[in-house]
């Protein structure tokens, strides 16, 4: 297990008071625990891309949060982002992910990247009005969805909308 910890992010930011931080963007670091993010409640901006990252629970108090990124980690279970209402971009790409319906309630999501999951339904996406750029591309869908528009209408046009 590769941890995440304090002292790494006050050796990457010398100087500066990491719970007054509002962006951190670490790549390639192979990072397995992400914990003591849980307590950095100022971020607004997080880029974790290409780790081993499979729990993201300590990133459900971190309400603040407008854009995320978790690209290339391990992750299968999204929960804990049903809580970050304010999450404007969200980008998952190449990650384990199978339901996506904890992202429903994510009302001022305007980019979406859910690309290289294993997600086999997004009608639960559809309420999603403010998303504007959506890739949910090489997941095994029935379609290949290019908008949440496309969601809805091949949902509604085969009567097949499922409830998440």
């Amino acid at each position: 297990m590769v941890k995440l910890t304090i002292e790494f992010l006050k050796a990457r930011y010398p100087g500066r008071d990491i719970y007054a931080f509002d962006h951190i963007e670490i790549r390639y670091k192979n990072f397995t625990d992400i914990s003591v993010l849980a307590e950095l409640t100022e971020l607004k901006h997080l880029s974790l891309c290409c780790h081993r990252i499979e729990d993201i629970s300590p990133l459900a108090k971190l309400v603040q949060l407008e854009t995320l990124s978790l690209d290339s980690n391990c992750i299968q279970d999204i929960s804990p982002l049903a809580s970050l209402v304010n999450l404007k971009y969200l980008s998952l790409l190449a990650n384990l992910i199978q339901d996506v319906s904890p992202l429903s309630g994510l009302k001022h999501l305007k980019n979406l990247d859910l690309t290289a999951n294993r997600i086999q339904d997004v009608s639960c996406l559809i309420g999603l009005d403010q998303v504007t750029k959506f890739r949910c591309y090489l997941n095994p869908l029935p379609v290949e969805y290019k908008s949440i528009q496309d969601i809805q209408e091949h949902c509604v046009g085969r009567k097949t909308k499922r409830a998440c």
